[in-house]
């Protein structure tokens, strides 16, 4: 059996019987090795990679977040007191300090571009199996290894947490359509 790998945040973290991931899953009769992880940064993408996947699927995150191995840091947490915090907490307030005072947008893009070339170049040009490239809010890189889609998801109308990878029932069928198709015409030309 093929097998298929999401890599990602939110976006391919999805469980649910009728999320895109398990409809393409199920499509290309494929069983999934690898999800995304809510709240992740594009370096959970790349860490998350496994070359003896059939096919790939990346959804880029946003240049802003910052890397845990166990938690997520993004740029809207709140700073709260800090007195009998959890160490998620904590971490969330440190990551905020931290936006406030070194953060730059133009910085972070910079350096999620130097390291998606990095991958794209010396990763992805060894792997075996197909990848295929999607930016989940801004497009900061175009690889050359893969197949990059033009289609950025926060652009669905559907963002609310009660629908898998924030996406309607329709819209993950579409956005799985769109996928299949996508892999089947590039397996059609191999």
């Amino acid at each position: 059996m093929r097998t298929i790998s999401f890599c990602g945040d939110s976006w391919c973290a999805g469980l649910k019987t009728n999320s895109w991931c398990n409809l393409l899953a199920d499509r290309l009769n494929s069983r999934i090795k690898v999800r995304g992880k809510p709240g992740t940064a594009y370096e959970y993408a790349i860490k998350s990679f496994d070359p003896t996947s059939d096919v790939t699927v990346f959804l880029w995150t946003e240049a802003s977040r910052l890397y845990h191995k166990d938690f997520k840091c993004t740029y809207n947490n709140k700073i709260r007191r800090f007195d009998n915090m959890k160490t998620v907490e904590l971490l969330s307030a440190t990551a905020e300090i931290f936006y406030r005072t070194f953060y730059t947008k133009d910085f972070f893009e910079e350096l999620q571009m130097r390291s998606l070339y990095w991958f794209d170049n010396e990763v992805l040009s060894k792997y075996k199996g197909l990848a295929i490239h999607i930016f989940c809010f801004e497009k900061t890189y175009h690889f050359s290894n893969g197949i990059n889609v033009d289609h950025i998801m926060h652009t669905q109308n559907a963002k609310e947490a009660a629908y898998d990878n924030h996406l309607s029932l329709v819209d993950n069928k579409l956005f799985s359509d769109k996928l299949f198709t996508i892999i089947s015409q590039h397996e059609s030309k191999v």
